[in-house]
């Protein structure tokens, strides 16, 4: 969508969204390509050390732990908002064109440095949810949640199956 509305859009140029910055092609592929490995690399490292620590936490008390920590909505956003980051960056990176005449989307550039700042901001509340989440009484208070939800959807489904073959009879 940057892209059409820069190609398409005379309004959307350099003066109107960076003022007083003239960004060459060698420099927007350098902002983005350190942007893109710098997602990929924050995300891989996080998410390892996450597992490291999930790991050791679950010999303690639980192998059931990762697999709480992969169904774990906020985990699944912070994948996601890194992953997501990293491809945007990679496809305005194709789109810069050195030749005659140049064309840098200088939109998705900003666009690109949003999602960073916004990723890396997250990355500290990411950070904060899982010490919080890997916390016992956290552990157990989650695990006991979850078994008394499927207590209670398999007792509805066995009265369910058994009016059922009440009826049939």
């Amino acid at each position: 969508l940057t892209l059409w509305l820069e190609l398409r859009q005379d309004i959307l140029n350099e003066a109107t969204l960076l003022p007083g910055m003239s960004i060459e092609p060698s420099a927007a592929r350098l902002i983005l390509s350190t942007i893109a490995s710098s997602m990929i690399t924050v995300a891989s490292l996080v998410f390892s050390l996450t597992f490291v620590a999930l790991s050791l936490v679950a010999q303690q008390l639980g192998p059931r732990l990762v697999w709480m920590m992969m169904e774990d909505r906020p985990t699944q956003i912070m994948l996601g908002l890194f992953l997501a980051t990293f491809l945007y960056a990679v496809m305005m990176l194709s789109a810069v064109r050195a030749e005659e005449p140049d064309f840098i989307p200088h939109l998705g550039i900003l666009l690109t440095v949003i999602l960073a700042i916004v990723a890396f901001i997250s990355v500290i509340v990411f950070i904060h949810h899982i010490a919080r989440q890997m916390q016992a009484d956290v552990l157990v208070t989650t695990t006991a949640a979850k078994l008394r939800q499927s207590s209670m959807e398999f007792i509805a489904e066995s009265e369910q199956d058994l009016m059922s073959f009440v009826e049939f009879d």
